[in-house]
Formats: C-alpha cells, sequence, structure tokens
C-alpha cells in the first residue's frame, strides 16, 4: 500500500488513494481499521489521522477522514489543505479545487505565490447548536461547522487543561453518541484568538482546521472578535474570516514529511 504523510501546522495525516474502491477488499480489513492500524506510533507510522481519497460523482474527489481510533469524521479543515496540495502537485486538479465529504462539497483554492503553497478553504455556514451549554462544570458554546464543537472561551485556556478536561467533555453524556471535539480558547484581541484543541477521537492535535473556525465563528457570533482573526493554534496560525452570512473561509499551509509502501497492513492491524 502506498502512503503519504503530510501535515497542516503538525496535525499529521496518512494519505491513502482509493480511486477504485477496492483497498478494503484487498487488505481484507476495513477503512476503519486500517486507519487504526498505520496511526498505530509504536505498530504503524503514526498518525493523528488517515484520509482515503475516493473518486467522485459531485466533486473532483471525494476524501474520507478515519480519526487515529478508527472512527470516521465528517470533516478535516487541515487534512482537507493536505489533500487539495497533494492533488494539486500531481496535476490532478488545477489551482481551485472541489472535495466532497461527509460535511457536504468543499471548494479551495490553491495559492502558487510561494513554495508553500497556502491554501484558502470555503468551510461552509458555520451553525451555533446552543450558546450556553453547561458540562461537567464548563460553559462554553455548542458549534456546527459541519462536524461539532465545543468552545470553551477561558482566560485558563492551555494545552495542559485541554489535555486533562477534554477527554471527559469529549465522551460526555450530552454529546453521546457522536461526542464532541473541545477547544479552549483564550480572547488575544479583537483580531486574534489562542486556541487549545482536543479533537474527538484523535486527543490533543497542534492544529484543528475546524476547530479553529468553529471557535472562530463562535467568537464572532458572540461579538468577542471581528470578522477577519488569526487564530493561534500549538502548531501555528491559521487565518479564518467569516462573512455576513455565516460563511466561514479559512487560509494555511499543508506540508509533506514522507512517502512509502507499507508492505503489510493486516500484521499491523493483529498487534494492536
Amino acid at each position: 500500500m502506498k502512503i503519504t504523510k503530510m501535515h497542516g501546522l503538525g496535525n499529521s495525516q496518512i494519505l491513502v488513494k482509493d480511486l477504485e474502491g477496492n483497498l478494503e477488499k484487498k487488505e481484507n480489513l476495513s477503512y476503519n481499521e486500517i486507519a487504526r492500524a498505520l496511526c498505530d506510533q509504536n505498530y504503524g507510522i503514526g498518525s493523528d489521522q488517515m484520509l482515503i481519497i475516493n473518486s467522485s460523482k459531485k466533486a473532483d474527489f471525494q476524501m474520507r477522514v478515519f480519526n487515529r481510533d478508527g472512527g470516521e469524521a465528517e470533516m478535516c479543515g487541515n487534512g482537507i489543505r493536505c489533500v487539495a496540495k497533494y492533488l494539486h502537485d500531481r496535476e490532478l486538479v488545477g489551482e481551485k479545487i472541489s472535495i466532497e465529504t461527509l460535511a457536504g462539497i468543499k471548494e479551495l483554492r490553491i495559492n502558487s505565490e510561494n513554495e508553500a503553497k497556502s491554501i484558502d478553504v470555503n468551510m461552509g455556514v458555520g451553525k451555533i447548536i446552543e450558546e450556553e451549554k453547561k458540562v461537567n462544570g464548563f460553559e462554553g458554546t455548542f458549534v456546527s461547522v459541519g462536524n461539532p464543537h465545543f468552545v470553551i472561551f477561558t482566560d485558563e485556556a492551555s494545552e495542559d487543561l485541554a489535555r486533562k478536561k477534554g477527554p471527559s467533555l469529549e465522551k460526555a453524556s450530552e454529546f453521546q453518541p457522536k461526542r464532541t471535539n473541545v477547544e479552549f480558547a483564550k480572547i488575544v484581541s479583537e483580531n486574534c484568538l489562542e486556541v487549545y484543541v482536543w479533537e474527538r477521537g484523535a486527543g490533543l492535535t497542534l492544529a484543528c482546521g475546524t476547530g479553529a473556525c468553529a471557535t472562530a465563528f463562535a467568537s464572532k457570533s458572540l461579538g468577542h472578535t471581528d470578522s477577519e482573526v488569526e487564530v493561534k493554534l500549538l502548531g501555528g496560525s491559521l487565518e479564518v474570516t467569516i462573512d455576513e452570512n455565516s460563511e466561514i473561509r479559512m487560509k494555511g499551509p499543508a506540508e509533506y514529511i514522507l512517502e512509502g509502501k507499507v508492505f503489510d497492513v493486516s500484521k499491523i492491524h493483529s498487534n494492536l
């Protein structure tokens, strides 16, 4: 199996192309099982997510997202930028790209003005599900940007707080059965947010694109920040813009780590 490992601000992704849709049959493993095997840091390659690139009848390509625990997510903001760069660099798409996800079709644009190729993503429309939701002693805003996020604004936001409180909030009964992503956010200024993310099914990550968008959307909706903000994450910053129709745009980089071949995924999976 050929794989490419990439990252968006340290949020690591293993990309696997399966345009014919025969990978599961060939490996005698489900996508969920392959993700658990490849993302395992001891027996596999180690990664936050695995991204499957499929053919699509609705868009240029389809992206499916599997977290390191094997669970499938609706969308991955850092991952979709990696997929866009991967496809563009192989001349499979032009500078404008459409990618089908479980959160709908996303439109992307490659900005080729520099080597890093910043990528602009139309993330769709944000939605406040519950403005003042109290869970496990925290009050936050429950937001959907195609996937669920519980955004907590606090001056105490930190990596340590996310690591300690993220797991119980992710799996709290209020968010069952699908669970939720959790963001601890500090308002730095009207144009800047500092965010720490506990990702559903992946744990503490260096960056989360949908988390950055959900936090920026919630912050603007509550009047904390303007429509254009820099979202500072552990792995770097993303630019997020929200228009008057609640449509969210995100801009950020995507980088390669390695390309290679996995010899026996079933052997990896059998060790888990």
